[in-house]
This record gives structure tokens, sequence and C-alpha cells, in this order.
């Protein structure tokens, strides 16, 4: 007879677990469970159960992203100006390898990274270049490049749609690169 009985638990499509543990012992399908006497086994849990001898988190939910933000004050901008572009993430992530890039309505690309990981907060600096202009800056798209990954302690990969809240909702910030030119040169003075 043993002593020891193990089975695997696969995790499945929208589990989780801040601690796994088991919460119930029983037996299906008319089993019994008995020792050498024949007698049943008593199946409360017992005292040590899977919480209290592992830290197993499980986790199928991927981390999304929150907000595509700006700190840069409302304004106008124009080249050579530096604009914040700040990305926050539902639960601390860490990007690996590649980028993580902001494509902005003037067509620029932002690569937004953090000092260290995980991380729920990752930032990056778009430089208003010549002939960039928008009447109002915002993320048009969002995506990894280079390879990388973007990924939660659970190595699920960040779920990369753009948010509701994106700098246009939250900011007034107008590129503006189009340089004043003179239209007309007249004289109030009559003919003569």
């Amino acid at each position: 007879p043993a002593t020891v009985l193990t089975g695997t638990y696969t995790v499945g499509a929208g589990d989780t677990s801040a601690d796994l543990d088991s919460t119930a012992i029983a037996l299906g399908g008319g089993g019994t469970l008995r020792d050498a006497a024949n007698v049943d086994a008593d199946l409360t849990l017992p005292a040590t159960t899977i919480a209290t001898g592992s830290a197993i988190i499980i986790d199928t939910t991927a981390a999304t992203i929150t907000s595509i933000t700006s700190s840069t004050p409302d304004g106008t901008y124009t080249t050579g100006a530096n604009v914040n572009v700040t990305v926050t993430m539902s639960e601390a992530v860490t990007l690996a390898v590649g980028t993580l890039d902001v494509t902005l309505d003037t067509g620029d690309v932002v690569s937004v990274t953090a000092g260290a990981y995980p991380t729920t907060v990752l930032t990056g600096t778009y430089t208003v270049g010549a002939g960039d202009t928008s009447a109002d800056l915002d993320s048009t798209a969002i995506a990894l490049g280079g390879g990388g990954t973007l990924r939660d302690a659970a190595n699920v990969d960040a779920d990369l749609t753009l948010p509701a809240t994106t700098i246009a909702t939250g900011s007034a910030i107008i590129i503006d690169t189009t340089a004043a030119t003179i239209t007309s040169i007249t004289s109030s003075t009559p003919d003569g």
C-alpha cells in the first residue's frame, strides 16, 4: 500500500490564485481509500496543505495597458521640444530583449522603458521633429519591437490593446512645426 498519493493539476484558462491551496479532499466515482486493515481513511484536510508548504501563484490573466498619458503641460510645442509619454499597466510587467513602441498621430514612434523591472509604469520621450503636426497629440498604436516580450510575474504575455485613456483624452498638447508666413503686404494709403 502507498503512503503518498500524487496527481497533477493543469492550469486552465481563467484560473487564478494568489497562493494555491487545497480546500477539500473527496473520492470520486464511488472510490475508496483504505488502510491495510480495510479501515476507511480520514479525508479531513491536514494542517499542512499546499499553501503552507509552497508559494504557488496561479495567474492566467494578462496585464493590460490602463492608460497612455503625458505629464508634459498642455500647450503648443515645436521642433526640438520634448514631450513625455507614459504607459501604465494593470500589473507589474517585465520588458525583455526588445522595445515597447508607442506610435503617435504625428507618425513618430516612442520607445518606452523603465529603470527597473518588474514595473507598472514605462516612460519615454517624444522629441518633436521638423514637419511634425498634431492638433491634439495622441497615441494611435502600441507594439513590441525587436523581438521583445512584455510579461507579468506568471510569464503571461501582456495585452497590448490601446486603452480608452490615451494622451489626447488627458492632455491638450498641440504639435506645430509650420513656420508662420507672410501672406500679403498691403498699404492703407490711397493710390496716387
